[in-house]
């Protein structure tokens, strides 16, 4: 029976599958980050700053993978903000479906949003916000600082 001291925990096979799914994750971003290495390197000047940009966004994906795969009910925010930018991306890839690279990117990124949503369900991610709800409900977050 489910009450408010155990509302946030999961099943051990489910944290599993769902840890499974986000290692698959941060494996494909850390081979993503690997070959935005190589094209940084490859890059005309006039490409360097975008490819820079592009590369780095790999490395910050790949924490947040690791993040959540660690700590997935411990980490607010770091699930949504990689849905809005997983979700986005991939509306926009097949929006360009005739582009270069768009159908590449769309199955990739389409699998990230699947494959995170069900982790995130899995591990019920969302309860990483009850600590911070909840001190705010108490008004903890209001006490006056001490200098």
């Amino acid at each position: 029976m489910r009450n408010a001291a155990n509302l946030g925990r999961r099943s051990a096979q489910a944290d599993r599958i769902a840890r499974v799914l986000t290692s698959i994750n941060a494996f494909l971003t850390l081979i993503a980050l690997g070959h935005g290495i190589y094209r940084l390197t490859q890059a005309p000047p006039d490409e360097l700053i975008v490819q820079g940009w592009r590369t780095f966004g790999f490395l910050v994906f790949l924490a947040f993978w690791v993040m959540v795969t660690i700590w997935p009910r411990r980490t607010p925010g770091a699930w949504e903000l990689m849905f809005v930018h997983k979700v986005a991306i991939t509306t926009f890839a097949l929006a360009l479906a005739g582009v270069p690279e768009a159908r590449e990117t769309a199955m990739v990124d389409g699998w990230l949003v699947v494959s995170g949503a069900v982790a995130y369900v899995l591990t019920r991610g969302w309860t990483a916000w009850r600590p911070l709800i909840d001190k705010r409900a108490t008004g903890a977050d209001l006490a006056p600082a001490h200098a």
